[in-house]
């Protein structure tokens, strides 16, 4: 995506508003306080939210290394993203679609050379999220499954109990069908981005935070000791504090910008 946005600058303009010479760069809007919203919550669906990360992490034999894999995992993605992020912001500006793969659909558009090698590219990155969803889709529905499951049905697994499998298809097929019905009525990008902001913010900081000061209570009641052998920099109550203020900014901040793109479209 990068590398073809590169080459559509210094080959052919995307909107009329680009500047007259190469690089063809638009004028995009730089700064709109009405779409704070939607940036909080596109930052938050790309970089905090991975609910199956648990998921992921357990079969690492030493979970000291999960700090360092998944802190590379996210600082990569950081990266790739920011670079992508200006990238398109530069090359298709004020034109810059929501889902912004479809901005492909008229990539290069009457351009007479290579038009093979440009129709594959339009297609690839036009189709591109729908092969992501299809493959992520089933690890966040197990994700999910396994979470309601353990909510309902505390330490009731059994592999050989046919009732505990009966347990575990059908949460998994509620899992699976819930987010299917919720597309059917929410078609939507945006409203789909806000209402992650919202709960993102809980389960992302608000949520963890909890979790974390009342299992050090847990840990000094039981183990005389705070302190475990995962206890580190991030275990402090000040950082704690912090990311607990931070999620109460993103929840109110993605309630007040929410209101007010739809309020002044």
């Amino acid at each position: 995506m990068v590398t073809s946005c590169l080459v559509g600058m210094w080959t052919k303009e995307y909107e009329s508003g680009s500047t007259q010479e190469k690089p063809y760069i638009s004028k995009p809007i730089y700064f709109r306080l009405k779409g704070f919203g939607i940036l909080l919550g596109a930052s938050l669906f790309s970089q905090a939210l991975h609910s199956s990360v648990t998921i992921i992490g357990g079969p690492l034999k030493d979970k000291k290394n999960l700090k360092k894999v998944f802190g590379g995992t996210f600082s990569t993605t950081l990266l790739l993203y920011s670079v992508l992020s200006i990238i398109c912001s530069l090359y298709f500006g004020n034109e810059t679609k929501s889902i912004v793969t479809l901005n492909w659909q008229g990539y290069m558009s009457g351009s007479k050379s290579n038009k093979a090698l440009i129709t594959v590219i339009k297609y690839v990155i036009s189709l591109f999220p729908v092969f992501d969803i299809l493959s992520i889709y089933p690890l966040c529905s197990i994700t999910l499954a396994f979470g309601l499951q353990n909510l309902f049905f505390p330490g009731s697994f059994d592999k050989k109990d046919p009732k505990s499998l009966r347990i575990k298809i059908l949460f998994r097929f509620f899992s699976a069908l819930v987010p299917i019905l919720g597309s059917l009525i929410v078609k939507e990008i945006k409203l789909i981005i806000i209402f992650d902001c919202f709960f993102g913010s809980f389960i992302s900081f608000l949520i963890p935070v909890l979790l974390q000061i009342k299992s050090k209570k847990t840990c000094k009641l039981v183990l005389k000791t705070e302190k475990t052998p995962y206890s580190g920099c991030i275990s402090s109550d000040i950082i704690a504090k912090a990311i607990f203020i931070v999620g109460v900014i993103g929840l109110c901040g993605s309630l007040v910008f929410s209101i007010y793109e739809q309020t002044y479209k």
